[in-house]
């Protein structure tokens, strides 16, 4: 059964699909495009062979903003793949349709009270053109509405994943930090450090 993944996935940025598409075009038209191991080969040289682990231990030093952009659209499209899978998954166990299943989700989101909307509408003032809150009911209501049934599917796709027991290993980029004897630091030298970057905010 196919489901109609704009139901539960939100859309992939224009340039994350960019670098997937290029990613499947390089992969169907070389043969190894870099998805079938990090010992494919990317390109020779001769009898010299330049591997995909070397292709892109090249990028990670010389445009790691371009090797990052790559790992986040991997990612996203992966994050995309599982929930299409467990939400198939549903679907098939409960012996329903996704449209269904979708209903059911989106009937438990608790409907949003007047009290609500004129907080938003107090809130957000500056931005509403000048119209009364009259006017702006019906928009507000169904944007909030929307947004608590984002929330509620969200959260039921969250608890599928959990349930699955899901295993990720796409590993993030990893870059090597320098530190100099008379830079500033605490703790046992030689002690490994993790420094997490936190990039999306949607």
């Amino acid at each position: 059964m196919k489901l109609n993944r704009t139901r539960w996935v939100r859309p992939v940025a224009f340039a994350a699909v960019a670098l997937i598409a290029f990613g499947c075009s390089s992969s169907q038209a070389e043969g190894d495009g870099g998805n079938d191991g990090s010992d494919s080969v990317a390109a020779k040289v001769g009898d010299v062979v330049i591997t995909n682990a070397e292709l892109d231990a090249e990028v990670r030093k010389s445009n790691s903003q371009a090797y990052q952009a790559w790992y986040d659209a991997r990612k996203q499209a992966l994050d995309q793949m599982l929930t299409l899978r467990v939400v198939e998954a549903e679907v098939g166990r409960r012996g329903t349709t996704q449209e269904a299943l979708q209903s059911e989700i989106s009937g438990a989101a608790a409907p949003v009270t007047d009290a609500e909307i004129q907080a938003f509408f107090a809130q957000n003032q500056a931005r509403m053109g000048g119209q009364t809150i009259e006017q702006m009911t019906p928009q507000i209501r169904q944007f909030l509405t929307n947004q608590r049934i984002s929330q509620v599917m969200g959260d039921f796709v969250a608890n599928l994943k959990k349930e699955a027991g899901i295993e990720i290993y796409l590993d993030p980029p990893r870059s090597d930090v320098k530190i100099a004897a008379n830079d500033p630091k605490k703790g046992p030298e030689g002690a490994p450090i993790t420094l997490v970057e936190f990039s999306d905010f949607q």
